[in-house]
């Protein structure tokens, strides 16, 4: 408003016989300064604005009530998304606490129970993750192709990048600063620096999205569950040329997909037969596993089999086949059959590996069945959670689409990225603070996998 004012006050000024390019050339520019001024105000609203908790909390916590299928949106991705971090809040919680209990040989007893291999499986919670993923990936860039027929690349990139990094940094900062004084004086602390020594060496891979690859050992991550960040970066990078191949030639798009599936069974295979490898890490106590974790769990050349699954279910489901496919041949019969046979994968992939906990140390597989088990077990999962996606968005969940698409899921699900980044130090600040002496019990289990609960989902809704 003070440049127009000054602007109108020299054209005032301005002889009369000025001609009138130069008075335009003095309106044009005021405009533009004038655009200028008004765009830098509203940015810097927006930024403010973005820290608004009145306002956040009201757009975390509100709730679309609309149809729950067949719709733009696959509403049971909400509750999938929740249960599958809850899933891995439980597993952290579990494998974190372990050292500080004084009885390691009920530990063992409880590792033995039936109902324990969802813990001892609770590796499978990243699966979910990654087929969610590369659901939703596929699923939006397909429309935005069907819209251009084409995809900024760039601009994804970018965003996703934009999108994550804020809170990624925030949290490493804590990590790197803040960790060391959250558990002074617990029994982890006895030892620690005054700063997190490998934040200070290798913060820079976990900005880069590398942190998979370097440092070799996963101990050594800055923030060591960043590496499922990297590794799903890595795995997103390919998804627009897949989506823009599959919209323009579908069967060359299916044809690299599977073939990309092929080659992660084979590379898994591989590296499982030459290591020698356990199906699980946690299968055999005792026995020295130390290239599992670095080799098979955290590279994308070993974990995409589900991330591809979910890419295959993704487009599917954007481009109308599952549709088609539901409406012209799906009946009751074949439905119960879809949902038994999901249902048979499902509990046979979490709960196969019961015999070599119950029987251990006696029972154990063959090599071949650790290789088979080991390289088929995460794309069957995601197998059996395409079929609960596609059913229940297609009108055929029943029940399972009205508990996995209830929309009390949707402020949980909008917060498991914060969630799975600040559960750390809830497991630090309610797991570490115990004495040595105490001994593993159910109901202190329970006690502290609230706390690691509550707290990180306390400080997502502040920091939202």
């Amino acid at each position: 408003r003070a440049v127009t004012e000054e602007q109108e006050a020299v054209q005032n000024e301005w002889p009369s016989v000025a001609s009138s390019s130069e008075q335009s050339y003095l309106t044009d520019q005021s405009s533009g300064l004038q655009r200028i001024a008004y765009a830098a105000q509203d940015t810097f609203a927006l930024i403010v604005n973005s820290f608004n908790v009145a306002r956040n909390i009201d757009d975390l916590l509100k709730v679309d009530s609309g149809p729950k299928v067949r719709g733009k949106t696959v509403r049971c991705l909400d509750g999938l998304r929740t249960l599958s971090m809850a899933w891995v809040v439980l597993g952290h919680t579990y494998i974190w606490t372990l050292s500080l209990y004084d009885n390691p040989s009920k530990v063992l007893e409880t590792e033995q129970r039936f109902s324990a291999q969802v813990l001892d499986n609770g590796f499978l919670s990243v699966d979910s993750f990654l087929f969610v993923s590369g659901l939703l990936a596929a699923y939006i860039m397909l429309g935005m192709a069907a819209k251009s027929d084409k995809l900024p690349f760039v601009k994804l990139y970018v965003f996703r990048i934009l999108r994550l990094l804020p809170l990624y940094m925030f949290v490493i900062m804590c990590q790197w600063w803040l960790l060391p004084y959250l558990v002074f004086y617990s029994p982890a602390s006895m030892g620690l620096p005054s700063v997190d020594p490998n934040c200070s060496k290798y913060w820079w891979t976990n900005l880069i999205f590398i942190s998979n690859f370097y440092p070799t050992e996963l101990k050594d991550i800055c923030f060591p569950v960043s590496w499922y960040l990297s590794l799903d970066m890595q795995l997103y990078i390919l998804v627009p040329f897949v989506v823009l191949l599959f919209h323009r030639h579908h069967k060359s798009a299916l044809a690299i997909l599977l073939a990309l599936l092929c080659t992660t069974w084979i590379v898994t295979a591989s590296i499982d037969y030459h290591w020698n490898e356990p199906p699980n890490m946690m299968a055999y106590p005792g026995q020295p596993i130390e290239g599992w974790k670095p080799d098979v769990y955290t590279k994308p050349y070993t974990r995409s089999g589900p991330y591809i699954v979910g890419v295959l279910t993704g487009l599917v489901l954007r481009n109308g086949w599952a549709s088609l496919f539901f409406q012209r041949y799906m009946t009751v019969w074949r439905c119960w059959l879809g949902w038994a046979a999901s249902a048979t994968v499902m509990v046979t992939v979490v709960y196969g590996l019961y015999p070599l906990f119950h029987y251990q140390p006696a029972h154990t597989f063959t090599r071949a069945g650790n290789v088979a088990y080991g390289t088929l077990h995460r794309t069957a999962w995601g197998v059996g959670l395409s079929w609960i996606t596609l059913a229940c968005h297609n009108g055929w969940g029943w029940w399972v689409n009205d508990i996995l698409g209830a929309p009390q899921w949707q402020p949980w699900s909008r917060l498991s990225f914060a969630w799975y980044g600040l559960s750390s130090f809830g497991h630090m600040e309610t797991c570490v603070h115990h004495e040595r002496d105490r001994g593993i019990q159910m109901l202190r289990y329970i006690f502290t996998l609230w706390g690691c609960h509550g707290i990180p989902a306390t400080s997502c809704i502040l920091s939202s």
